[in-house]
């Protein structure tokens, strides 16, 4: 019988390995500046100006399928009604965004009457739900961004991403059946060519397909607000979907090379192409507000794309940072 070495140290070759792991942080290190250097030089804000829709056209091929076989057509939708309470009525939304997905959101109409309402795209965070973000679910940090866009003529949407389960705090449970792994669907997605990204902005341009062809929603006055994830699908919409007019993305504006997990922020490619500022980029002309967000405030506040303010009746920029102790709108009746 053949006799085999056998080392009785299992740590004598750890040397070997650190070297290893080392030399690829080294790799990684090295690429980015290469990268940063490359995505700067090739994506500059005067070439941007001038060729918007082909620099559009490379992020929506960054993020993938189905976002690149996007064609505007209106999709079957079913309304159903909810109730009423002193800012609006509200409906149950699901509209057949693709295949057999049904993508779902409430949709609030204000009291106030008008022949055409503009309409405002209300973005949950992680953890968060449409109801969560309507002041329908409990106490929550949206600060109450749905009541004050219908006190001030609004129609709502909000829409419902796959986020619920994201861990955040004390958030409400929804039930174990509910449960699903947001990064496995990303990276099932990214193995046949798409993302979790492209998915969901794909189902948010799906609703504006339809939402548009309401009579009483005027589709040349859109805008879109989000905070934290909410804030993140805020600025990546906005850069793919033109018909969005104004936009507040809040708690999500980063230094992707500084971010840690978020594995469904990460493309391939992305260091060479689109960070934030590149895709903050794709929303100008239009007004774009960004919030940095520190402890759940708002601290420090800066403008893209236009370089101003954007207009109080787009945005609400002034009433998005209510104090905690603001009264809590009334519950929906049914």
């Amino acid at each position: 019988m053949k006799q085999m070495y056998e080392e009785t140290d299992v740590f004598a070759a750890n040397g070997y390995r650190k070297k290893y792991l080392a030399g690829i942080e080294q790799y990684i290190e090295d690429c980015t500046s290469y990268c940063d250097e490359v995505r700067r030089k090739e994506v500059t804000p005067e070439r941007m100006k001038e060729q918007q829709e082909v620099y559009r056209k490379k992020y929506i091929e960054m993020l993938g399928q189905p976002l690149t076989h996007y064609e505007h057509s209106v999709p079957e939708a079913k309304q159903v009604y909810v109730g009423e309470d002193d800012y609006g009525k509200l409906y149950r939304l699901s509209i057949h965004a693709i295949g057999n997905v049904e993508f779902y959101g409430l949709l609030w109409l204000p009291k106030v009457k008008e022949e055409k309402y503009p309409l405002l795209i209300v973005q949950h965070g992680g953890g968060g739900t449409p109801e969560l973000a309507c002041d329908m679910h409990g106490q929550n940090n949206y600060t109450h961004i749905s009541k004050i866009a219908l006190e001030n003529g609004f129609a709502v949407f909000a829409p419902q991403l796959l986020l619920w389960n994201f861990h955040v705090g004390d958030r409400l449970s929804y039930g174990e059946d509910m449960n699903f792994n947001r990064g496995e669907l990303d990276s099932k997605l990214k193995q046949r060519g798409g993302s979790i990204t492209a998915f969901e902005i794909y189902n948010i341009r799906k609703s504006l397909d339809y939402l548009e062809t309401l009579d009483f929603i005027d589709e040349t006055k859109i805008g879109m607000i989000g905070l934290s994830y909410g804030g993140y699908f805020t600025l990546h919409t906005t850069a793919a979907e033109p018909r969005i007019k104004a936009a507040y993305s809040c708690a999500a504006f980063n230094d992707r090379n500084r971010v840690k997990g978020f594995h469904d922020w990460r493309y391939q490619g992305a260091s060479m192409k689109f960070y934030d500022a590149e895709v903050a980029g794709l929303c100008a002309p239009r007004p774009l507000y960004i919030d940095v967000y520190f402890r759940a405030r708002t601290v420090a506040t800066m403008t893209t794309a236009e370089g101003r303010r954007p207009a109080l009746r787009h945005l609400m920029s002034m009433n998005f940072s209510a104090p905690r102790s603001a009264a809590k709108p009334p519950s929906v009746t049914t």
